[in-house]
């Protein structure tokens, strides 16, 4: 069974990661996989995550039928891979909604590396109130805090580096640290400045 998806020819339907993908096949043009949504898995190869409707349409023709999505017509037809090219209905479909309806909003945000970038980001605003309420920065709770919510987010961008809520929460917290590293080198500086006046005083 092949698939055409659009622009990207002889795509194949696998499971991939509990998911329902279709795969593009070697060599397929980078600009074309991008523009239909493929992204690139870690062994290099490209996928499609499928939406309920493409799925339907796949496994209603699987594995006896070749089926070609397209924007010319508004409903899939089937090929038996027997049929002569002369004979060749095409599958055709209208062009992927870019809204996606309310189950799939619900898995992309329960999805496993979101759930751990959500409690990363949980534990950050933990660690803040914390400090807030303590009064002091250096003490054991905001210690444990910040150190589980660091090796979470670690975590996401090393065995999903391609997750977007990872890539955003890794920036936030490169520029708190970078605001709290400048607010301890203004710290420093003010003190040794305090005690150069002070030496300078009693002189």
């Amino acid at each position: 069974m092949f698939i055409n998806y659009y622009f990207v020819k002889g795509c194949t339907y696998q499971p991939y990661h509990e998911k329902d993908v279709i795969f593009a096949p070697d060599g397929t043009d980078e600009h074309l996989l991008h523009q239909c949504g493929f992204q690139q898995a870690e062994d290099g190869r490209y996928f499609k995550i499928l939406n309920q409707e493409e799925y339907k349409a796949i496994m209603k023709g699987y594995p006896h039928n070749d089926i070609i999505f397209s924007d010319e017509t508004p409903e899939p037809l089937y090929q038996y891979q027997d049929m002569p090219p002369q004979n060749t209905p095409i599958i055709q479909k209208k062009p992927p909604k870019k809204k996606q309806d309310f189950w799939e909003y619900f898995l992309y945000i329960f999805d496993v590396p979101n759930i751990l970038c959500m409690l990363s980001l949980i534990l950050t605003i933990a660690l803040f109130v914390v400090c807030a309420v303590l009064r002091e920065i250096n003490n054991i709770p905001s210690c444990i805090l910040g150190l589980i919510s660091l090796i979470l987010i670690i975590t996401v961008r090393v065995r999903y580096p391609e997750n977007i809520f990872g890539k955003v929460l890794m920036v936030l917290y490169g520029i708190i640290c970078a605001g709290i590293l400048l607010l301890m080198i203004y710290a420093l500086w003010t003190c040794f400045s305090m005690c150069i006046g002070c030496l300078s005083c009693s002189f």
